[in-house]
């Protein structure tokens, strides 16, 4: 049997609601953001939005509207994943679009009880 290939920064993809995430914090946080949207205190919330910055692309952790319905860009940021390219791309996107990325380094304990749960009972399904 082989083992699956380590990534590069130590993280475990899922997939889980119908999204693909990067790590299991990221999907944590979209089920924080997805409580948000339930609640009312955010709208229009979208998944790996792709930003065009003219010389290249900015795919988005998550995008959605607060409650005054300012777009809010987050990106779920360890400190391995805080690349040059990233910089950049974050430097642009003000530029470009105005918009300043708001960096998200941790989840709730509930959120990653969440992520956990669903995770178990595929494993169940299994």
């Amino acid at each position: 049997m082989t083992r699956p290939k380590r990534s590069k920064y130590g993280n475990v993809r899922v997939q889980l609601w119908g999204h693909s995430f990067d790590s299991k914090g990221e999907a944590a946080r979209y089920w924080e953001l997805a409580q948000l949207e339930k609640a009312g205190d955010i709208s229009s919330l979208q998944v790996h939005y792709k930003f065009d910055l003219g010389v290249c692309k900015y795919e988005a952790d998550f995008c959605y509207r607060d409650r005054q319905g300012s777009l809010v860009v987050e990106d779920y940021k360890s400190k391995p994943t805080r690349t040059a390219a990233y910089r950049i791309k974050k430097k642009l996107m003000k530029k470009v679009h105005g918009v300043e990325i708001t960096e998200v380094t941790g989840v709730s304990s509930a959120a990653k009880a969440a992520v956990n749960f669903e995770l178990n009972k595929l494993e169940i399904t299994k």
